[in-house]
């Protein structure tokens, strides 16, 4: 299976798309149930490409990376190198970036943004929260946030009915 060649297994149809990582062949992931529920999985994007933006319209659940904040990442302690890479078209996607992506992609399906594989050292989850609320806030959209944790299970999200 390689990107932009659909799959159906067990009900699911999964579709996987090309993201800008510095990794051989990354992807992300939709999975639309046989109910028609639209979940979309992108981590690792280094940036948003509209082939990416494409595949994530139309969702019921978004799990999207906020990898970073910017200032924590300037001024913490990875060498400069990797400062840039993590900062790159071809690094994560950091919160700023995510905030705009989400209101790319906010619809009067979406019920859940999920924010996840965020940095221990260059984010937290207070400030990748407050970067994406207020655009939640602002457009009036009825989808909640949740950011996750890395080292626990998070809650389960119904959406529908």
């Amino acid at each position: 299976m390689g990107a932009g060649v659909p799959l159906t297994a067990a009900g699911f149809r999964i579709e996987v798309f090309p993201v800008s990582h510095d990794a051989r062949e990354p992807v992300g992931i939709v999975v639309e149930s046989s109910g028609g529920y639209r979940f979309g999985l992108a981590t690792d994007l280094g940036c948003r490409t509209p082939e990416a933006w494409r595949s994530l319209q139309d969702l019921d659940i978004l799990v999207l990376e906020s990898n970073h904040d910017l200032d924590m990442l300037r001024t913490g302690p990875y060498p400069w190198r990797l400062k840039e890479r993590v900062a790159s078209r071809r690094g994560h996607l950091s919160n700023e970036d995510a905030a705009a992506g989400v209101e790319a992609l906010l619809s009067d399906r979406l019920s859940w943004v999920v924010l996840c594989h965020l940095s221990e050292t260059n984010n937290s989850p207070a400030f990748a929260f407050a970067a994406v609320q207020p655009v939640l806030d602002r457009r009036r959209s009825r989808a909640k946030l949740l950011v996750a944790e890395q080292h626990r299970p998070g809650p389960w999200l119904e959406v529908g009915g």
